[in-house]
């Protein structure tokens, strides 16, 4: 996962591979919420694992 404020983060994150599966409320010690981006880096097929 990315911080909201970090747009670039989640682009090299799907750069590389990851897909987005959604979002998780963190919160943060001064009370606030924010609504992070949550990625997954998918297996490979089964034809490419050892």
């Amino acid at each position: 996962m990315h911080h909201p404020d970090s747009p670039a983060s989640g682009r090299v994150l799907a750069k590389v591979g990851f897909i987005r599966t959604g979002t998780a409320d963190r919160h943060a010690d001064d009370g606030t919420t924010a609504a992070y981006q949550v990625y997954a880096l998918p297996l490979p097929p089964a034809s490419l694992r050892r």
